[in-house]
Parts: C-alpha cells; structure tokens; sequence
C-alpha cells in the first residue's frame, strides 16, 4: 500500500507563472501526505536503533515488572530483573540539559514545577476570559452546561500534563485558589454571602482540585501498567538506577499515597488495572 502511494511519482517547478517539464521523484514523500509523519517516524527510529545498536556504554536502570511495584526489594534479584540503556555517549561527561516545556515552549534549566504551573494558570485565566460573555453570563445556559464548558475548556487546560506533576502543598493550594474563583464566579457566589468552598463544591458538583490530581495520576500509572513489558515509560516507572541512589520525594510514594487517599489496595492495584474498565470504575468510586 506504502509502494503504490509513491510508485510512478512525478513533480514539476513552478517559477514566475510557468512550469518546468515533469520528472521522476525517486526518494522522499508526498508533500501533505497522511503518511508522511508516520513514515518519518519509523524511519528515524530504525535509524536510532542501527546507530546505538552496539554501544554498551551509558546510564542504565534495571527493571522488573512481574512484582509489585512498591516493594524495590524485588529489584535485588539478579535473574529476574533486566537493564535497559537511557543514555549513551562515549567519551563525553553527561551534562545537565535544558528542560523542555511543552507548555511554555520554551527550554528551562529550573526543574522547577512552578514555571508549568505558573503557565497553565495564565492559559486557563485567559480561556476562562474568552467565554465570559457568552458563557459564563449567558443566563440562556443551566450551570450544569456550564460546568461541563468549564471542566472541557478550563480545566483540561489547567491540568495539561499533570499525570506527570509532583505536585507539593503550595501547588495544589495555588490551583485549587484557581479553581475556586472560578467555580464562584460561574455560580455567581460573592465573597459578601460567606459560602464556604464546601457548598461552593457541593453546588457545581465538580471534584476539588486534589481530587481530580488524584484521578489523572490513577488513570496515568493504569495505562502504564497494562503497557507490554519493554516499553521505556514503564520500565522506568517499575525501575532504578543501576548505580546511585534515588532522591527523596519519589513519584512512587504519591502514587501509593492517591492509591490510600481513593481507596484502592496498593498490594493488588496492579491486577485490578489490567482491566481497564474495572480500573476506570474504580477511580470514580475512590473519589465519592
């Protein structure tokens, strides 16, 4: 199917009104063509594979996946565990590299989540000033229209990549500040009427903000979990440094603290989120 898209491919160039005589096109692809991207993809990564193929020389983590992830003691076991190779250079020293936010667009060399946050919370502030007039105010709309406008636009842009957050106190008191002050505007609720943040939760019948944290790291460290093994995001997620130690702070211990906050066994969460959609009604039952 690939073959018959470009087989016989021919082009022309235009230039000042007139073009030139057809000829063949023997590499590349179609400009505009659906599987442009893909091709692109599968090439580059057969080229990465060709080129570090046989280096053996770089940080590795060993993995194993068959126990439960909370107990690294399953990581001492010289047979059962396998490594897998994150970075190689040879006779260069690993240098600390710009992060890349996908948010701000821009490299970072603070590993900070405040620069993220501080720039979800400018995003959301600004879509939730667009639908203002014709939202927010319209008295045509129920609020529980609203609300899902809100949860669809606001909130998706507030939350982007948060499965990956390791959020702290500040960071949740500063989202759920966010959110908050949005609830009580689209529900009309003045500071003077003395509605506590309870009644405002209880009226848009929405989660509150560490609720829905919760709800994003469950779903995320699911889909992880029923990934084949090999797959570099769950390896890491089920590994460690072959050498060093890690930090305090882990993702790992706010996973298990969620899994304890909504309910769920973590001696048996793993079993349970092979099924997806037992592990999706399980989320929802640990919020109630």
């Amino acid at each position: 199917m690939v073959h018959a898209f470009h087989d016989g491919m021919e082009g022309r160039v235009n230039f000042d009104g007139t073009s030139s005589r057809s000829f063949d096109i023997k590499n590349g692809v179609k400009q505009g063509c659906v599987l442009a991207p893909t091709l692109f993809g599968i090439f580059f990564a057969m080229m990465l594979r060709h080129a570090f193929d046989s280096c053996d020389e770089g940080i590795y983590i060993k993995t194993r996946s068959d126990g439960r992830l909370f107990n690294l003691s399953r990581l001492k076991a010289k047979t059962k565990t396998s490594q897998l190779l994150l970075y190689s250079k040879e006779n260069y020293s690993l240098l600390m590299m710009p992060q890349w936010s996908p948010i701000q667009k821009k490299h970072s060399y603070d590993l900070s989540l405040d620069p993220d946050l501080e720039a979800c919370i400018g995003k959301a502030t600004a879509t939730f000033a667009r639908l203002q007039k014709r939202v927010w105010k319209n008295n045509y709309l129920t609020i529980c229209t609203k609300m899902q406008v809100y949860c669809a636009c606001v909130l998706s842009t507030l939350l982007y990549s948060s499965e990956a957050w390791t959020t702290y106190a500040r960071h949740e008191k500063r989202l759920n500040t966010f959110h908050m002050c949005s609830l009580r505007r689209i529900l009309g609720i003045k500071w003077q009427d003395k509605i506590t943040a309870i009644e405002v939760v209880r009226r848009s019948q929405l989660p509150s903000i560490a609720a829905l944290l919760w709800q994003r790291r469950m779903r995320w460290i699911g889909h992880l979990n029923r990934q084949p093994d090999g797959r570099i995001p769950k390896d890491i997620l089920f590994g460690e440094l072959s050498d060093g130690k890690r930090c305090t702070g882990r993702p790992k211990d706010v996973y298990r603290n969620d899994m304890h906050l909504l309910n769920i066994d973590s001696k048996s969460w793993e079993c349970l989120s092979k099924d997806r959609s037992a592990w999706k009604q399980q989320i929802p039952c640990g919020l109630k």
